[in-house]
């Protein structure tokens, strides 16, 4: 299915976030031993930034974190309006979402849930993603050309072997599906592909957004260097 929207302007930007203290272990894992010895690759804030034809603008952003947290949207909505008042980006314009990483640092909530397996709270962190995702939001913005959006779905086969239910038991448990065993896990998933894609006016090429769910780690706990898994 394709639905196309013309009439916008579009900007795709990303942005370094690769930041860590010596100590702090990666966050999703719960492990004191987990800490980060190094970098295998950098991590990034990748950024969309849409414009109507009324000039207002709308901010979409996606880090190779595990999570977001309310300590950085609160972080990055405060930026803008500091430093960026004439993007007029408030928190209805911005939306800020993960990768669900695991190979990416702790310590940049608020919250101690999210803090204790870190150990603690890191402000290097936390200004680290907060200036990578503004950066990235101004580079889109200062990036958009005017062209069309398209957006489509269609279905992964279970065959693909992309994702699987590694709760397939809880799954059998919901009155309106069809129990499968452990070999058909991958039949229990949400197996819907969306990709939002953007094609310019001149003809060179876009960018785009996909939308599949899945646990974002592929890598174990004895990982000791910092990267975005297989996203």
């Amino acid at each position: 299915m394709t639905s196309p929207s013309s009439g916008y302007e579009v900007g795709f930007a990303r942005a370094d976030i690769t930041v860590w203290e010596p100590e702090l272990c990666m966050l999703g894992w719960g492990m004191f031993y987990n800490r980060i010895e190094g970098v295998a690759e950098s991590i990034y804030a990748r950024a969309l930034v849409v414009r109507d034809q009324r000039g207002e603008r709308v901010a979409y952003v996606c880090v190779d974190l595990l999570l977001m947290s309310l300590a950085v949207r609160q972080g990055v909505l405060d930026a803008l309006a500091a430093e960026h008042p004439e993007l007029e980006l408030d928190e209805a314009r911005v939306m800020l979402t993960a990768t669900h990483n695991h190979s990416a640092p702790a310590g940049y909530s608020h919250y101690l849930s999210k803090n204790i397996g870190g150990p603690g709270f890191s402000r290097p962190v936390l200004e680290g993603v907060v200036r990578g995702i503004v950066e990235a939001i101004v580079a889109a913005d200062r990036a958009c050309r005017p062209g069309r959006l398209r957006f489509a779905t269609g279905d992964v086969p279970p065959e693909a072997g992309i994702a699987f239910n590694r709760s397939w038991f809880a799954y059998n448990r919901n009155c309106d599906t069809r129990p499968v065993t452990y070999e058909g896990r991958a039949e229990a998933v949400d197996a819907v592909m969306e990709v939002l894609r953007f094609e310019p006016d001149d003809g060179s090429p876009g960018g785009m957004l996909s939308w599949f769910p899945l646990h974002g780690t592929c890598v174990h706990a004895e990982n000791r260097k910092i990267h975005s898994d297989h996203k």
